[in-house]
Order: structure tokens, then sequence, then C-alpha cells
């Protein structure tokens, strides 16, 4: 009990204290005795409006705060940069990560360059770290060490297909970015490591890396559809010499298709992101983007969420997502109505809570990017 709380319960047993027996009445004690009571009720009537304002205030203050889940963010105080378009995130844990994507670039002759930034409050804030010619496609962390790589396209489209690839390195999170030429840049691979893809699924999209010696990788055919592409999910525990083949989605003879631990299949290979415990992220792209979840290496997939939900009005696609834990991640998404948005989860996907948010190219009024 507070200070001023035990004030109050002293003042309120005084003045409702019944009075005390003091033999005949004496001339003026009427009058020598209501001033006092009156003034003990005064106190106590100023302590109770005291306590009310404070608690109003208070009141006041948190609805302030709040956050309204969906698209309504807290009030962002930086962008990434003018015109910024998110294509990758990697989160460290939950308040420090990165983001690519691509802005305006001046000497580009037209063309849209590349861009990384760092946050190390949750994504409200952003500091670029990188900045080039070059639109960044993808954010990839070896492990559990400092090393990142970065990919990025010589094409205008923000794809891959049919482009010439670069790769840059950080050995510290990000914070600093060299030129790396490996041979295959799109995705990073163990040292040694043989191919994981085989003939139903023959090009890598996406690899995620637990520790030094566990990853998976996301393998996919080329799209035969204009709303779905065959894939297939590979793990490695010996850094790459050895895969084993842990979900697909593929054709089989006969025009039939078979889909091993129910793997998304609406939507082209996005990404895949895994944690040590072997909880998951696969996501997809396009009108039928998802975001599907696995707790037991990938073996098993469930749908998290899917943008033809009637329930989500918006017409959102996922981008990109990340992993910090079981239940904490984010994701980037993106509408043409409402822009970009960065969400973050507490709850396994569960529900959302914006982060950070970007105008889309056209209300940025740096047209399309293909």
């Amino acid at each position: 009990m507070s200070e001023d709380e035990e004030t109050l319960e002293e003042t309120l047993e005084e003045a409702e204290r019944p009075e005390e027996d003091e033999g005949p009445e004496t001339p003026g004690a009427e009058e020598a005795t209501q001033e006092p009571v009156l003034g003990r009720w005064t106190a106590a009537l100023t302590v109770v409006l005291i306590f009310g304002v404070v608690y109003a205030v208070a009141l006041f203050l948190t609805a302030q705060g709040d956050t309204v889940p969906g698209l309504s963010p807290a009030p962002v105080p930086a962008a990434v940069a003018d015109g910024f378009h998110p294509l990758s995130v990697a989160f460290f844990d939950e308040m420090h990560g990165l983001i690519s994507g691509t802005a305006p670039c001046a000497p580009c002759a037209g063309q849209r360059g590349g861009v990384i930034a760092s946050t190390s409050d949750g994504g409200r804030t952003w500091s670029v770290r990188f900045r080039g010619g070059r639109p960044i496609l993808g954010l990839t962390r070896t492990g559990m060490t400092n090393n990142v790589w970065a990919t990025a396209t010589s094409c205008d489209n923000e794809s891959f297909i049919d482009c010439q690839l670069f790769r840059l390195h950080s050995s510290d999170l990000g914070q600093t970015w060299n030129p790396d030429r490996p041979k295959n840049p799109y995705v990073v691979s163990p040292p040694g490591a043989r191919s994981s893809c085989n003939q139903d699924h023959p090009y890598p999209v996406s690899s995620s890396f637990a520790t030094r010696s566990r990853a998976w990788m996301l393998c996919a055919m080329d799209p035969i559809s204009s709303t779905y592409q065959f894939k297939g999910l590979f793990e490695t525990t010996d850094a790459g010499r050895h895969w084993a083949q842990r979900a697909h989605f593929h054709p089989v003879t006969g025009g039939a298709t078979t889909n091993l631990g129910d793997m998304p299949i609406d939507g082209f290979a996005g990404g895949i992101s895994f944690m040590k415990s072997g909880t998951g992220w696969l996501w997809t792209l396009g009108p039928n983007s998802s975001l599907s979840g696995s707790t037991d290496s990938g073996n098993h997939w469930k749908a998290l969420w899917r943008s033809s939900d009637p329930s989500d009005p918006s017409g959102r696609q996922i981008v990109a997502a990340s992993l910090t834990s079981q239940n904490i991640g984010y994701a980037v998404f993106s509408s043409h109505s409402t822009g970009d948005w960065l969400m973050v989860t507490h709850d396994g996907a569960q529900s959302w809570e914006p982060a950070q948010s970007w105008p889309t190219l056209r209300q940025a009024g740096v047209g399309s990017t293909g």
C-alpha cells in the first residue's frame, strides 16, 4: 500500500469512527468539533480526486501506446531510403536484423539500385549499411556465426532468371560488405557441399543455416503453371556432404502429382527460415502467396497464412520472412493498395503487429519494377 493510500484509509477511518461519550455537553463544544471533522473530510476528498486524475492519465497514456493490429502501424520514425521496396529480411534476434531491397539510384541510368540496412530496435528505425547499382534480392546468414551473404542481380526487374548474379559478403552481421564471387551466388551452400537438388527440383532457391553443419535447402522446377510450382526441401547435418529429402511436391507418371509432408502447393518457391530446434517457415510468392510452418525439421507442414484468406481483404502477398525463435518472427508483406509492411509475430504467426511500412512504388512516384 502506498503512502497516499494509507493516508486516505486513516482519514476515512477517523471520519467514520463513532464519537465517544464524554459526559454532559458543554456550551460551544459543537462549534469546536465541526471544524476538525470538516477538515478531515476535505483532505479525504482531495486524495480521492488526486487518485482519480492519476488513474485517468494512466489510462490515456496506455491507450496512446497501444498498437492496432493489422495495417495500422505505430509511428515510424525513419524509413530505409526514399522509394525503398523491400525484398528480403534476416533477423538475428527479436531486435537486431537486416533488410534489403531496391531504391532509386541517381547514377543508375534510370534503373533502381540496391540497399541493405540494419536495425537494433525491432525494425522501427534503420541505418543504411550498403548502397549499390544493383537490386539486392536475398540475405542469408550462416548458422550462428557473424557471416551474412547478400545476392544482387544485373536485371532491373528484381529477378534472377536469365540475369547475371553477384554476391556480397559480411563478416560482422551486415555492418560492412565486400564483393564475393561463388559458383552459385543465389544460394549459399556449406563449403564443399554437394548439390542437394535433384531432377524433380533441379534449381536451388533458398537455404537456411541453423548451425555450421546443419542446413536446409529449398529447390524447385521451372514454373509450368501460373499459380504453382513444384518444390522440394532437403536437410543436411554434415555441412552438405549428404542431403535428405524432407518434403516435396512434384509430378509423377501419368500427369498426377505427389505431395510428401503436406508441402504448400499454391504459389512459387519463395524461401525458408529454420531454427536449430527444427522449427521452420516456408513461404511462397505470387497471387497465391502463403506462409507455412513446420515443427519437425520440415517433414510436415501446416498452413499459417494465405493471401487468398477472405479475412484479409488487403490483397497482401508475403515477400520474405525470418524466424528468430519458436514463436517470434518477422515477415515482409506487399500490397499494391497498402504498400510494403514489415510485420512481427509473437505467437507463431497466429497474429501480426506492424513494425515499419513503406508506400508502394506507384505511391512513391518511382514507377514499377516489373
